[in-house]
């Protein structure tokens, strides 16, 4: 699973004036370029030119809107939650793409016979990272737009800061898929990773409870979790 933090840092800019969204768009076209084993093809050392591996990749886009008030964020198919201070919010999660990594009969044998020529065959197609690309800028609008009892829609709310996101709940939500990993378990493919990538700086305020028990599913599965901040 790669889960990407929507928080209000995502639309910040960095000095040499990119936006941090287009950072996050970047770093997962070298991921999977990276684990495709085409980095850099006429690379030497494999660091450069990526390891040829075998993955499905479900990329997961999840953040949090904080209202001002009930009315703000009215809506009947989605109740509004409260933090412990009163804070009224509504987490929101959206499944981005669904990658198939495959390495290739020839990118395989390169690593045993360096004489084979590579396969460069996109893996996954190209038509994935435009998806996600385009979820990532329809997030505001995605979210913001609430239709009212009455059938109107209106702009309400705002995003979290990156330390007020759900991290927690998110990782949770790949650990139940992951409950029952060993039935029908496809042999091609071993480990389970969480990738989640951030605008923040990898410090979150979340419930002692909850970071306990996530700890320990995480510890019970053997499941890894790679926390990678883009600021």
């Amino acid at each position: 699973y790669v889960f990407i933090e929507m928080s209000q840092e995502m639309w910040h800019f960095e000095e040499d004036g990119s936006m941090l969204l287009e950072k996050c768009e970047l770093f997962l076209q070298e991921l999977f370029l990276h684990y495709s084993g085409k980095m850099s093809p006429d690379a030497e050392d494999k660091r450069s030119k990526g390891i040829p591996t075998s993955h499905v990749v479900s990329i997961v886009l999840y953040g949090r809107v904080i209202y001002d008030d009930a009315q703000d964020g009215e809506e009947e198919r989605a109740p509004l939650s409260r933090l412990d201070d009163g804070t009224l919010y509504r987490d929101f999660y959206k499944v981005a793409g669904i990658a198939d990594i495959v390495a290739s009969a020839h990118q395989l044998k390169s690593e045993i016979c360096p004489q084979v020529i590579l396969d460069l065959t996109p893996s996954p197609p190209k038509s994935i990272i435009h998806d996600v690309a385009l979820e990532l800028r329809r997030w505001q609008s995605t979210v913001f737009l609430r239709t009212r009892p009455d059938g109107s829609q209106k702009l309400s709310g705002r995003l979290a800061n990156a330390h007020e996101s759900p991290v927690l709940e998110a990782m949770n939500l790949a650990l139940n898929s992951f409950e029952e990993h060993w039935i029908d378990r496809d042999l091609q493919r071993t480990n389970l990773e969480i990738l989640i990538l951030t605008a923040g700086t990898s410090y979150y305020h979340v419930e002692k409870n909850l970071l306990r028990l996530t700890t320990e599913r995480m510890l019970y599965h053997g499941i890894g979790l790679d926390l990678i901040s883009l600021s």
